[in-house]
Order: C-alpha cells, then sequence, then structure tokens
C-alpha cells in the first residue's frame, strides 16, 4: 500500500509538470503549434517515449535551446522534430530552459565556448572577441555575424555534451523502471496461477 502511494505521489508530481505542455487534446490553445495539430496528432512519434524518439529530442531540444536565435526556438523546435522524428514533449519542454533571464548567460557561455573551441582547432576571429570584450556596439554590429557563429558553435558542442548527458539519465531511468515492472507482472501471473489452481 505504502508503495502505491509513493507511485501515485510519483504521477501527481510528473502530471503538475507536464500540464503546462501541450498535449492531442490541447494542441488548438496554441499559437504556433496549433497550426500543425493535425499532422501532429497524425504523428505517432511525437508523442512516443522510446528511446529512438527521445534520444533525438534531446538532441534537438538542448541544441535549439542553446542556439541565439531566441524568439524563434519553439518554431525551431516543432520544425526539427518533424524532421527528426523527435518526442515533441522533449523539444518543448527544454524550450522554457531558454527564458529572458537565463538567455543573456546562456548565450555568453555559448560564445565563450565557440571561442575556446576555435581558438584550438583554427584561429578565432579576433574582431568579434575584442568587439565583445571591449562591449562596442560598433564594432559589434559589424562583427555580429561573426559573434552568432561563434556561439551557434557553442551551442551545438554544448548541446551534444548536455544531450549525452540527458540521454545516460533517461537510460538509467528506464533500467530502473525495468525491473519493477518486471517483478510487478510476474508476481500478478503468478497470483492468476495461483488463483486458478
Amino acid at each position: 500500500m505504502d508503495e502505491i502511494g509513493r507511485r501515485h505521489r510519483r504521477i501527481r508530481r510528473v502530471k503538475k509538470i507536464l500540464r503546462y505542455l501541450p498535449r492531442r487534446a490541447t494542441l488548438e490553445s496554441y499559437p504556433i503549434l496549433g497550426r500543425f495539430a493535425n499532422a501532429a496528432r497524425r504523428s505517432a512519434f511525437f508523442w512516443s517515449f522510446r528511446s529512438s524518439e527521445v534520444f533525438p529530442a534531446f538532441l534537438v531540444g538542448w541544441i535549439i535551446t542553446l542556439s541565439p536565435f531566441y524568439g524563434l526556438h519553439t518554431l525551431l523546435g516543432i520544425f526539427c522534430a518533424f524532421i527528426f522524428r523527435a518526442n515533441i514533449l522533449v523539444v518543448l519542454a527544454l524550450q522554457l530552459i531558454s527564458n529572458p533571464f537565463a538567455e543573456p548567460f546562456i548565450l555568453f557561455i555559448c560564445y565563450k565556448t565557440g571561442k575556446l573551441v576555435s581558438g584550438i582547432f583554427c584561429n578565432a576571429p579576433a574582431s568579434a572577441s575584442a568587439a565583445l570584450d571591449a562591449g562596442s556596439l560598433g564594432s559589434m554590429g559589424k562583427n555580429l555575424g561573426q559573434w552568432i557563429a561563434l556561439a551557434t558553435l557553442g551551442s551545438i558542442l554544448l548541446g551534444y555534451v548536455f544531450a549525452l548527458i540527458s540521454c545516460a539519465i533517461y537510460k538509467y531511468a528506464a533500467w530502473r523502471m525495468g525491473p519493477a515492472k518486471k517483478k510487478k507482472q510476474r508476481s500478478s501471473s503468478d497470483g492468476m496461477a495461483g488463483g486458478c489452481m
């Protein structure tokens, strides 16, 4: 009985988190996603939590949420979920990470990562880094393309790292829950067999 209570509490907690995410029944209420509602309902992979749909969703979701294209994240997420046959809930949930408060820090970290990596493997665009470090808006405007390129490179690299970590956690959680399911199925089948006897 205690285990059942714990399970119900876990389910309630997950439902509280999921109520902010789109569901098949409420797709029309979302301004962007509502336009793709019929296609989204027909796409079974959108709602599947198998590894083949969740792993691409982690990769796509992390790269997009860390990218410097703030404001287009949701649209890019829906588009990429269609292309890579990824779970839409995971992709959109990861977009909640990039909010107006977190975005400046995310962009700064992604830019610094891109600058570091490009400095190791090739000559980093010094003009872009000098413009950002100096804080000169005029020089930053001239080198905006280079700055976006470095931030995008950083977001791709960090996105891969966070996606690998997320996939490992997901696999571990699935492995932990697997034996419990099998044990329950075995005990219920043993109970039925005992009842038949």
